[in-house]
């Protein structure tokens, strides 16, 4: 096996695990320094390693003060937590690799062995996944440390546990990306299972991150354990002969036996070439030119069906659907789950109309994330690329189209975002008058930021770019980002003292604030909507 061989190919392979906004801020350092070559293979490697290396000096210091000897729950929701952050990059990042580079066949013509090709492939996904790894081998260590284990014990009982747990994971990710993507339905509808398994693993790093962010003692000091088997290793840990961690520790090593036999006997034989037939798989895509728009019956229907061709792309529907529904609840989650868990105090009496006031603020926070900061509607036009000059020749009425497109693009922006919004609130309790009141802020501020964002599109119209990431960044600059974090923080605080001055002010008085702010977030909503829509007619006519 060569050396150089497997360095080209893991160069070459690690642009696939990032971002395209991480591409997209490399070639606008490029541009501004045409003459100093970015070596951005290496760069990505560097940052891999050293983000890696910061959570493990910053999760090996912090568990090194916990008591994860006297606390199981706490070790295992933090191993929990790491190995979801595992599964769900190891995951993506694999299949990124693997199946989404298209590039398999073009190693051949240069006598690249499959072997070489599946380790520099594999040495890329690798580094994705230490920022996962390495918290829990300082978990494992920490734990071994602070147990009072022998050396001579100690090392092999860690190693054990480590070996166990991290080739349940590594062949469960084998496995999986292998088996999902080799039917045919996955195959049949690539684009749209693509979008799914990019939703399923960002929320799964989502849902690690709001774990992480939870972790509260409760009555008597305990922590609860949220996935009871990874208990398992931490009961081999501190006592491994005892009766119960035998079994426990053995139920681990049977299923990564299992997994292994699953990836040796019918993952290996057939990867490579279902990897090569998944990668050169096509969709048929639909041409504009061959849809009918004679018939006003379907025009309403073929700009329907054109929006969802426009979103069907996954980092499209990621970054502009599923990251701003899920984004305000980074925020929220965290403190509310601490509250429920932590605090000795029922969270209902916060959600009667009472505190409908600080609950508006809360609404009008969570929807300047929906449809204010990435939101469909604000790259909806640019999305169109070259098309959108072919659509302004075509024997149909183009405002009328800007305008339909506009209502269809809302109406897919706003179904996930208002579903977590009232899963939530009926979560947590919130009283259905609250409730109630709080849709219609919710509705009338997402409809004011998404008319600004189209007509900002219209305005600042760009086809060819080359990632959605470069449109929501059209205009911004590092000074607009401190501001927007430093009045973010500001709010929050408003909030907060929203809820404190409620408690002192006369009822009377906290009743008459509530309608006036209901009805200023409402009205203001709409007159903003109202000079935005105007303001975009007016364009068009221009």
């Amino acid at each position: 096996m060569r050396f150089n061989a497997l360095k080209s190919l893991i160069r070459t392979n690690i642009i696939y695990t990032t971002a395209p906004a991480n591409l997209s801020r490399f070639r606008q350092k490029q541009a501004k320094n045409p003459g100093k070559k970015i070596n951005v293979s290496r760069q990505l490697i560097m940052t891999y390693l050293l983000t890696s290396l910061l959570y493990l000096v910053l999760f090996g210091l912090m568990s090194a003060f916990q008591s994860l000897v006297d606390h199981p729950g706490i070790f295992s929701n933090m191993v929990s937590v790491f190995s979801l952050m595992v599964l769900s990059q190891g995951f993506l990042s694999f299949y990124n690799v693997f199946y989404e580079s298209k590039d398999l066949q073009s190693y051949r013509p240069y006598a690249f062995s499959e072997s070489e090709i599946v380790i520099g492939k594999s040495f890329s996904v690798v580094l994705t996944v230490l920022i996962g790894a390495l918290p829990i081998i300082a978990y494992m260590t920490n734990l071994q440390i602070q147990s009072g284990n022998p050396v001579w014990l100690a090392i092999p009982i860690a190693l054990i546990s480590l070996v166990i747990l991290g080739s349940v994971l590594a062949f469960g990710i084998l496995a999986a990306v292998h088996f999902i993507t080799k039917t045919a339905a996955f195959r049949q509808h690539k684009r749209v299972a693509s979008n799914i398994l990019l939703g399923v693993t960002n929320f799964l790093i989502f849902a690690s991150i709001v774990l992480m962010n939870s972790q509260n003692r409760v009555a008597g000091g305990n922590v609860v354990t949220y996935f009871p088997p990874m208990e398992a290793f931490h009961h081999f840990g501190v006592d491994p002969f005892a009766l119960h961690s035998l079994l426990e520790i053995s139920l681990w090593a049977l299923l990564a036996i299992v997994l292994f036999s699953i990836v040796k006997w019918k993952v290996l034989p057939e990867f490579y070439e279902a990897a090569l037939k998944t990668s050169e798989t096509v969709n048929k895509k639909k041409r504009v030119r061959k849809l009918q728009l004679g018939s006003q019956k379907s025009f309403p229907k073929f700009v329907w069906d054109y929006q969802i061709s426009l979103i069907s792309d996954g980092s499209v529907f990621l970054q502009s659907v599923f990251m701003s529904s899920a984004m305000p609840y980074f925020f929220i989650l965290p403190g509310l789950m601490g509250f429920l868990q932590g605090s000795g105090y029922s969270l209902s009496p916060y959600l009667t109309p009472k505190y409908l006031l600080p609950l508006i603020l809360i609404t009008t926070f969570i929807a300047m994330f929906n449809a204010g900061s990435s939101n469909l509607t604000m790259i909806g036009i640019s999305l169109e690329r070259e098309n959108f000059s072919y659509l302004k020749v075509l024997p149909f009425d183009m405002k009328g189209y800007l305008q339909l497109k506009f209502w269809d693009l809302f109406l897919i922006q706003s179904i996930l975002p208002l579903l977590i919004f009232v899963v939530v609130n009926l979560f947590i309790g919130t009283h259905w008058f609250s409730l109630l009141a709080m849709i219609v802020v919710w509705f009338s501020c997402c409809l004011a930021w998404s008319i600004w964002g189209y007509q900002r599109d219209y305005r600042n119209l760009v086809t060819n770019w080359t990632n959605v990431t470069e449109l929501f960044n059209r205009s911004n600059n590092t000074l607009k980002t401190i501001i927007a974090f430093v009045l973010l923080f500001i709010y929050i605080a408003v909030i907060a003292v929203s809820y404190v001055l409620i408690a002192y002010l006369p009822e009377a008085l906290v009743y008459g604030m509530t309608i006036g702010a209901f009805l200023l977030a409402v009205s203001v909503s709409g007159a903003l909507y109202l000079y935005y829509a105007n303001k975009f007619k007016k364009a068009l006519e221009e």
